[in-house]
C-alpha cells in the first residue's frame, strides 16, 4: 500500500499533495491527524519528497512538524518525531537541516515523552536509531541544546 501511495505522489503535483497533508492534519480528530503524518512519513522513507521540496516549502514543513511535536494525542507526537528526524537525516544539505534547529528542543522533548510511553519499546528503539543516524550526520543541529540533548542520552 505504501509503495502505491508513493507511486501516486510521484505523478501529482508535489506541492499540492503536501498542501493537502497540511490541511488533513489540521483537522481536530485525532485519527486523521495520525493518518497525515503516517502519510508524510511514508513519503519521505519512500524518497518522494527531495530537499528542493523542503526548501521551497520550509515554512509549512516547520509549522506542521512543530505542531506534531506538541500535539495532545501521544501518538501524532511520536509519528510526528519519526517524521522530524527521516526528513532530517535524508536531507544532505547541512544549511538547510540547520533551518529546522529551532524544532530541537521539541524533537528533544517528544522523545523522552516516547520513551517514557512507549509499552513495547519498538518505538522508542526506533526514533533512537534514527535521532542517532541524524546526530552521525548532522552534529551541529544540537549545538543550541546540547545540555538537554546530553541528558536525555544519559538518561
Amino acid at each position: 500500500i505504501a509503495e502505491n501511495i508513493a507511486k501516486l505522489y510521484l505523478i501529482v503535483d508535489l506541492h499540492k499533495s503536501f498542501g493537502q497533508i497540511v490541511t488533513l492534519f489540521g483537522n481536530e480528530n485525532n485519527i486523521i491527524r495520525r493518518f497525515s503524518i503516517l502519510i508524510l512519513e511514508l513519503i519521505i522513507d519512500l524518497d518522494v519528497i527531495n530537499e528542493e521540496m523542503v526548501n521551497s516549502s520550509i515554512n509549512e514543513f516547520k509549522n506542521l512538524l512543530q505542531n506534531g511535536l506538541q500535539d495532545t494525542d501521544a501518538r501524532v507526537q511520536i509519528l510526528t518525531l519519526k517524521s522530524a528526524t527521516t526528513l532530517l537525516t535524508k536531507i544532505k544539505n547541512e544549511n538547510l537541516v540547520l533551518e529546522f534547529s529551532d524544532l530541537t528542543k521539541l524533537i528533544i522533548n517528544s522523545l523522552i515523552y516516547c520513551l517514557k510511553n512507549d509499552e513495547d519499546g519498538t518505538t522508542a528503539k526506533s526514533c533512537m536509531e534514527t535521532l542517532n543516524s541524524l546526530t552521525t550526520l548532522h552534529p551541529k543541529l544540537w549545538k543550541n541544546n546540547l545540555d538537554n540533548f546530553l541528558s536525555v542520552i544519559c538518561e
